[in-house]
């Protein structure tokens, strides 16, 4: 039987658009943290992206640095792109409330994949409700 696992690709630069990375098949991009971007075809799902500085920006009293370890490999312009959110959990690097805010006004039509008691923080972010 062939194997079917995508072969690793180095991604130079910013992305600018998805169709650039993506061709066929089942794909994913590594946005750093806990974060993907998932591919089928068409179909594009974001992933407990964290893609701000939110954390060290709001939290400086923490006793260390949570300062992001890499910059964010896709540009701004993807998220119209982005189909479905999925958050795993309510912590601010998996429920990323800059990134949220941001998506609700680049692409409000985006549907959120999560666990009920995220509910009302994407509901406050500007989330539209079903």
């Amino acid at each position: 039987m062939k194997n079917r696992l995508p072969r690793k690709r180095k991604i130079k630069g910013l992305v600018r658009t998805l169709d650039s990375v993506f061709s066929d098949g089942v794909e994913f991009l590594w946005l750093g943290q806990s974060g993907f971007i998932f591919s089928y075809g068409n179909l594009r799902v974001l992933a407990d992206a964290y893609l701000s500085n939110y954390i060290e920006s709001n939290n400086r009293d923490l006793p260390y640095s949570h300062e992001r370890m890499i910059a964010p490999p896709v540009d701004e312009n993807v998220l119209h792109e982005i189909d479905y959110i999925l958050v795993t959990h309510g912590h601010e690097d998996h429920l990323d409330p800059d990134l949220i805010r941001k998506m609700t006004a680049i692409n409000p039509a985006v549907t959120y994949l999560a666990p009920p008691g995220c509910r009302k923080i994407l509901l406050e972010l500007g989330a539209k409700a079903e």
